[in-house]
């Protein structure tokens, strides 16, 4: 016993953080969530409170997810991390707080299509057409060609009540998209 502690004790805790994320991470992919938790222990830093906050989502704990996402984005943001910690806020109602969130998220990534999404679905469930209208723009100067954005577009124009313009829309984005598909490969 005394071998045993004397080995443990000349482990690095960066090593022993290491291990503990692994460890925890083979009981999320059996969607042991629970396992995982406890895996992780009182494991810091940014990557375990990243992954604590997403068992914690997992498990419907918004909240703890909250804590633990914020905890991660103070050392060390990054888009995953504030658009997750925006989708635990939308969760429990703080749509102001997910929306700097998301925005936070899309600063950092400013070309990542899913933190873009992201801010554009809160800013339509709030009713800020608007805004949303205009991060697709944003987004859209990126990728000109996405499907998905100019049916975002339409939904978006649909929902402020402009029908015929979400009409126009979808109709350019099939004709695109024919034009595309009929371009030979070169």
């Amino acid at each position: 016993l005394d071998e045993a502690e004397d080995a443990l004790a000349a482990i690095s805790p960066e090593v022993l953080q290491v291990g503990s994320v692994l460890f925890a991470e083979l009981a999320l992919r059996r969607s042991d969530y629970r396992m995982a938790i406890a895996r992780l222990g009182n494991c810091g830093g940014p990557v375990a409170d990243g992954l604590r906050g997403y068992l914690f989502l997992e498990l419907n704990d918004y909240p703890n997810a909250i804590r633990a996402f914020r905890a991660s984005a103070n050392e060390a943001p990054t888009s995953a991390t504030l658009s997750n910690l925006g989708y635990a806020y939308v969760a429990i109602g703080s749509h102001d707080k997910a929306l700097r969130s998301y925005r936070s998220a899309v600063g950092l990534a400013p070309y990542d299509q899913a933190a873009s999404a992201n801010l554009v679905a809160c800013l339509a469930s709030t009713g800020r057409y608007a805004e949303a209208e205009r991060e697709l723009g944003r987004i859209s100067r990126f990728h000109s060609d996405d499907l998905q954005i100019q049916i975002s577009k339409a939904r978006i124009r649909s929902l402020a009540g402009d029908h015929k313009g979400a009409l126009r829309l979808l109709n350019h984005a099939r004709t695109q998209q024919a034009a595309w598909a009929a371009s030979p490969l070169e």
